[in-house]
């Protein structure tokens, strides 16, 4: 799962997925994929001020505004998204509910205790020392206000029937991830990460997105949303790898062919979702 995107709290070029216009359109595509899993009982400040982390291209941004009559504080470094950002949200920016904000998340040009709400969603995943970006939302939050934050644990994804080419090319995925400074397991690591950025009230649950006979049509559904997502990856996997990306391609499109004709085939992937809450005194 990006998974999602050119996000960052800081990021280079070296964004796994990359900044093209294909890959932006991904981005949106995927938050609306994933909204009914991402935003299930999400706790998010009914009005007041809302800082998002990593808004990318404001795929998230979108569902935040349809949940929170909250004003969004959207930061992002990369010129690029923010541009893009801005021509999507063009409504909400021209209104006051949505302030872009180009920025390293790790150090914020905004005030202390000055957001009643955060939300962080596929970003520390792709960001080097992602407890710098942590204490620095505890410092821009109000006491007794909550940060939301949903992330990869990329040591969930099954599919059944197993297939040995695709579980090397996702291997690949993830080795490449951490060659670019970025962390595919960070979804196992909220807890501690949290507790170390000075968090209380921490609340880790583990979401699952699985397909199988049971609703054939939301299998097929999941799988191609998972196909789209690794084939974004190919250009970077084939790169570091050395192999052709045709050769990439062969293997996801044997593995998901295979899984969207056998009846019994599985899939399944668990990402992590965190809330925790700045303590009401230091």
């Amino acid at each position: 799962m990006d998974a999602s995107s050119a996000k960052s709290g800081r990021m280079s070029d070296g964004y796994l997925h990359g900044f093209t216009a294909a890959e932006q359109q991904r981005l949106l595509e995927q938050a609306d994929f994933l909204a009914r899993w991402v935003f299930d009982g999400l706790p998010l400040p009914s009005r007041g001020k809302l800082l998002e982390v990593g808004a990318g291209v404001g795929a998230e941004t979108r569902h935040l505004l349809a949940r929170t009559q909250a004003q969004v504080t959207t930061v992002e470094f990369d010129a690029r998204q923010l541009e893009l950002q801005q021509k999507i949200l063009a409504g909400p920016v021209a209104d006051g509910r949505v302030v872009p904000l180009r920025a390293d998340a790790r150090a914020m040009p905004l005030e202390p205790n000055s957001f009643d709400g955060a939300f962080i969603c596929w970003v520390l995943e792709h960001v080097p020392g992602p407890e710098a970006v942590l204490r620095d939302v505890l410092r821009v939050l109000k006491a007794g206000s909550t940060v939301s934050i949903a992330e990869v644990h990329n040591q969930s994804f099954t599919l059944l029937p197993r297939d040995e080419q695709l579980m090397d090319f996702w291997a690949a995925v993830n080795r490449t991830q951490v060659s670019l400074g970025g962390d595919p397991y960070v979804g196992a690591r909220l807890g501690g990460l949290l507790v170390g950025a000075g968090y209380a009230d921490i609340s880790i649950r583990f979401v699952p997105v699985q397909g199988d006979r049971r609703d054939p049509a939301r299998r097929a559904e999941i799988l191609g949303y998972f196909d789209r997502l690794l084939r974004s990856a190919v250009p970077a996997v084939a790169a570091v790898q050395g192999k052709p990306e045709a050769e990439l391609h062969a293997v996801l499109d044997a593995a998901f062919g295979r899984a969207l004709t056998e009846e019994d085939s599985i899939f399944l992937y668990t990402f992590a979702q965190a809330t925790a809450r700045k303590p009401e005194h230091p």
